[in-house]
C-alpha cells in the first residue's frame, strides 16, 4: 500500500497526520510506504486542502472533500469537533476498510 500525505509548507496539521499514519501502520502491521509530499495546491484541479491522505492514489476521506480547489487547511469532522487532521481512530478505521476492499461510500 502506498500512502501519500499531500500538504503545503507550514501546514499545522501535516506533522500530526504524519505521526498518526506512522503509528497506525506500525501498530496494525500494515505493509505500507508513507511519503510526505510538499505540494503546490495549484497543481491539483480539486485539491481538498492540506493535509490530504492518498492511499494508492485515492483520497482516504473522500466524503470530506470540498467541491472546489482549496489553498487552505483541510478541516476534518472528528468526534471531538472540527480539526485540521483526522483522529487516530478515523485513520485506523479508514485504512482497515481500504485494505478489506470496502470504501467509506459503502457505509452511506
Amino acid at each position: 500500500m502506498r500512502i501519500e500525505l499531500l500538504h503545503f509548507e507550514g501546514c499545522p496539521g501535516s506533522t500530526k497526520v504524519l505521526g498518526i499514519l506512522e503509528n497506525v501502520v506500525v501498530q496494525e502491521g500494515f505493509a505500507a510506504e508513507i511519503l510526505a509530499v510538499i505540494t503546490d495546491p495549484g497543481d491539483w484541479l480539486d485539491f481538498p486542502g492540506s493535509p490530504t491522505i492518498l492511499v494508492n492514489g485515492e483520497d482516504l476521506f473522500p466524503a470530506e472533500r470540498r467541491a472546489t480547489r482549496a489553498t487552505s487547511c483541510r478541516i476534518y469532522a472528528t468526534p471531538e469537533g472540527p480539526k485540521n487532521y483526522p483522529t487516530t481512530a478515523m485513520v485506523r478505521e479508514a485504512l482497515a476498510e481500504r485494505l478489506s476492499g470496502k470504501s467509506s461510500a459503502d457505509h452511506r
